[in-house]
């Protein structure tokens, strides 16, 4: 019985991630993304939430990126590296299907990189990071929310 309860709770937490949005699956301009986002939402299990909820990312048009974070949290798979470049590219597995889904890329200047799936079916977009550590049995994801 216990065995069955974690099961149906790793279901419904994937489940969770996926009530975040609805995954973009046309190429989103990239001046519709552009600009700063904050954190709306972190998953529950998540360690250190306090912390990764004053995470910020900035966007540029020139294609770079600035992100800025709690030291305690600053190598998180959650987080991008410092600063880099950022581009649209497709991503699969947020729709359990084959269909991609269109996501930005952050690249650190160690060629490090970090992708967020874009949510929303329109402008503006939220962009959600999502990690899965191995022999763990739920998503870590991180969702940010463009500010206006």
């Amino acid at each position: 019985m216990r065995i069955v309860l974690l099961i149906v709770a790793a279901f419904l937490l994937q489940a969770c991630s996926l009530s975040q949005g609805d995954p973009v699956y046309s190429k989103p301009n990239i001046r519709d993304l552009v600009g700063t986002y904050a954190v709306k939402k972190v998953s529950l299990l998540t360690s250190k939430r306090t912390e990764l909820k004053k995470t910020v990312l900035r966007l540029q048009a020139d294609g770079s990126y600035q992100a800025e974070a709690d030291q305690a949290v600053a190598n998180s798979p959650l987080v991008p590296a410092k600063s880099g470049r950022w581009e649209v590219v497709e991503l699969y597995g947020l729709d359990l299907g084959s269909r991609p889904n269109w996501g930005v890329r952050f690249t650190s200047a160690d060629s490090s990189s970090t992708e967020a799936f874009c949510l929303n079916a329109t402008p503006p977009y939220n962009l959600m990071i999502d990690h899965c550590a191995a022999g763990q049995h739920f998503d870590d994801y991180l969702v940010l929310q463009r500010q206006k």
